[in-house]
Parts: structure tokens; C-alpha cells; sequence
């Protein structure tokens, strides 16, 4: 695997341009990745010699493939990025989906078989307006992490994309409980204090789930800098 931020973006464009190449193959990828035909993605990635890149491609098409499916379920991208307030806004939201069991199904079978009415009517009970972009990408890159496991590992754990939803949304919802733990968890995330972040996780017992909280601010942070 690559070392290191440059080394990794270097070996994702070579074997990006590899897969590009045969544009064929590139379509038929892409198809089966839709499909979660995993053992049809394996042998293609592996026929043209670049199934040791298998995580830096999935990981890859997973952000094309998010991009997509929110903007058909959002109906477009907000203007300026996300701040403080609208990680608070979502915060608040996915603790609701922590406890609305129903309602997090509807989300996850929306995202699932890419459903803009059902969608909606979803980000519409949240109260998220144009920020429904931030729960479809969290969701939706929850999924495709799920997809790169089934396709690039040798023994992929078995996992439920709805268990995993309902397990990282009862995760967050612990953190927003805690007042002011979103914002300083956020702030030092930003800042890449690892120290900093890391107390204050352990100061409301979820070091433990230190991944899914990183995964959760990745989403608005990677959007957060798109829109810069």
C-alpha cells in the first residue's frame, strides 16, 4: 500500500489511468459496481493488473458514484459551504434517526434504490433543506465502504448496510447529547489535533467509536472544502 498522502494520490491517478484506458472495461466496472456485483469488479480489476490498487480505485469510484446519487436525490449542491451550524444541524438530525428506527429504514431505502420522492420526504421530516446533501453523502459513502470490503478484501466481514447506518447514527447521536462535545470534536478535527480530538472523545466515553466520529466529520469537512 502507499505511504503517505502524495504516494497514495500518485498511485490512485496510475491506476485510475489505467482503468480509463479501456473505457469498455472502465463502463462495465462502473455497472457492476451498481449492481454490487462484487466477484465481476474483482476479475476486471484483476485482468487489466490492478486489484492491488483495489481499495485506492473503489474508495475512488464511491466518491463519483456519491456525487451522483445526492445530486439526483438532492436535487443539486448549496452554494456555500457547511459551517459549524449545519454539522449541528446534521448532528441533530442523525440523533433523531438514532431514534426513529422507522424513519432511518425510509433513509436507508431511499439511498438504497436511489428514490428522490422517498428521499425527500425523509430530509423533509429532519428539518435539513438544502443540507440533505450531508446525510446522503454520509450514507452513502457508509454504504460504498461497505461495497469496497466485499470487493477488495479476501474475507469481507459480513455486514448489513442498514445495521451499519443504525449503529454509526446511535454513535453520533451519543456525542450530540453532550454539549459542546460536536463543536470541539469538529474544531480540533479541523485543526488536525489529534490530541485534542481524541480528549474529547474520551471525555464522553466514545474513543471507542473514534472511527465512525471521524468518518461522520469527514463527510462534512471533505464537503465543507469542496465548496471553499
Amino acid at each position: 500500500m502507499p505511504n503517505g498522502l502524495p504516494e497514495e494520490a500518485r498511485a490512485s491517478g496510475e491506476a485510475i489511468g489505467r482503468l480509463a484506458q479501456d473505457e469498455a472495461t472502465f463502463g462495465r466496472v462502473l455497472e457492476a459496481y451498481r449492481r454490487a456485483d462484487a466477484q465481476t469488479i474483482r476479475g476486471l480489476l484483476d485482468e487489466i493488473g490492478v486489484f492491488d490498487r483495489c481499495w485506492l480505485l473503489c474508495s475512488w469510484i464511491a466518491s463519483w458514484e456519491c456525487i451522483r446519487v445526492c445530486r439526483l436525490l438532492c436535487g443539486g449542491i448549496p452554494e456555500r459551504p457547511p459551517g459549524i451550524r449545519e454539522l449541528n444541524q446534521l448532528g441533530r438530525a442523525v440523533a433523531q434517526l438514532a431514534g426513529d428506527d422507522a424513519l432511518l429504514e425510509r433513509l436507508v431505502g431511499a439511498v438504497e434504490n436511489e428514490d428522490p420522492k422517498a428521499f425527500a420526504s425523509v430530509a423533509e421530516a429532519l428539518k435539513l433543506g438544502q443540507w440533505c446533501v450531508l446525510l446522503c453523502y454520509w450514507v452513502c459513502r457508509i454504504r460504498f465502504e461497505l461495497m469496497c470490503e466485499l470487493i477488495c478484501e479476501q474475507s469481507p466481514p459480513q455486514k448489513d448496510f442498514l445495521s451499519e447506518v443504525r449503529s454509526a447514527s446511535q454513535a453520533v447521536a451519543r456525542l450530540v447529547e453532550h454539549e459542546g462535545a460536536l463543536r470541539g470534536a469538529a474544531q480540533a478535527y479541523q485543526a488536525k489535533d489529534i490530541a485534542g480530538f481524541r480528549q474529547v472523545l474520551e471525555r464522553v466515553d466514545l474513543l471507542r467509536v473514534c472511527h465512525i466520529i471521524c468518518f461522520f466529520l469527514c463527510t462534512w469537512r471533505c464537503i465543507r472544502i469542496c465548496l471553499l
